[in-house]
């Protein structure tokens, strides 16, 4: 006989807000001097959630106007090829977007300090269930990773989340092209809220709902400001 899904049987374990969070509590302690063994990726957890700032990529869309494509053909520092010419409802000019594969979680408190997690020291999952992965040990152990944040990820995940993946189930993020994401604190409750309501609903549409039900909406405006498109939902472009 199979048990109906209890929402009872997740409690909030730990909440650490502002200057109490710090870049090493997402590293793994097996690959850098981390300490996630004990904050982000602690043995027992069925979600980690971090709401706040992303690394503005390299590759992000830059006030260099363009037409075609074409135009664009000088990536910046971390920034590398394809590229292409991106543009705004609305607009008849774009702005040139490059690539860059190097994301980071910047708590507010450390300024430029930041967790990279593309190619550095984060691996979420890991623990004895898993075996190890690559190199991490296994001494981690959360199932699901929500990063709340900008620039969680963009057109390349085999280079840009894959790499922290070491026994997690699951990756939820919003994902915007253009602008930042909106730091709601709703966000989260209504993430969970939808499981209360619907045991049996899946986590990644429940995650998709939350993002799509917010009111914290923010105007979309196409590149020179002059005209709002809708409303974003909690990310503003």
């Amino acid at each position: 006989m199979t048990m109906a899904p209890n929402p009872a049987n997740y409690v909030l374990r730990q909440r650490w807000t502002e200057s109490q969070v710090s870049w090493l509590d997402f590293w793994d302690p097996d690959r850098v001097a981390g300490l996630d063994t004990y904050y982000f990726d602690k043995l027992g957890t069925a979600f980690s959630m971090f709401s706040g700032h992303g690394l503005n990529p390299a590759g992000a869309p830059f006030p260099l106007p363009c037409q075609t494509s074409s135009a664009c053909n000088s990536p910046p520092a971390g920034a590398t090829f394809p590229s292409f010419c991106r543009k705004y409802p609305g607009s008849t000019t774009g702005d040139c977007t490059y690539h860059s594969y190097d994301r980071a979680i910047v708590p507010s408190s450390e300024g430029c300090r930041y967790a990279g997690y593309s190619n550095t020291g984060a691996a979420w999952g890991e623990s004895g269930f898993t075996g190890t992965w690559g190199g991490a040990g296994t001494n981690g152990g959360t199932n699901a990773v929500i990063l709340d944040i900008s620039h969680a990820h963009n057109s390349n995940r085999t280079a840009e989340v894959w790499p922290a993946f070491a026994g997690i189930h699951m990756l939820l993020t919003p994902l915007n092209h253009t602008g930042d994401t909106g730091n709601f604190g709703h966000r989260g409750y209504w993430f969970a809220q939808f499981y209360y309501d619907n045991p049996y609903s899946s986590v990644a549409f429940s995650w998709t709902q939350a993002g799509a039900t917010m009111w914290g909406m923010i105007g979309c405006y196409n590149r020179e400001g002059t005209v709002m498109y809708g409303a974003g939902y909690g990310i503003n472009g």
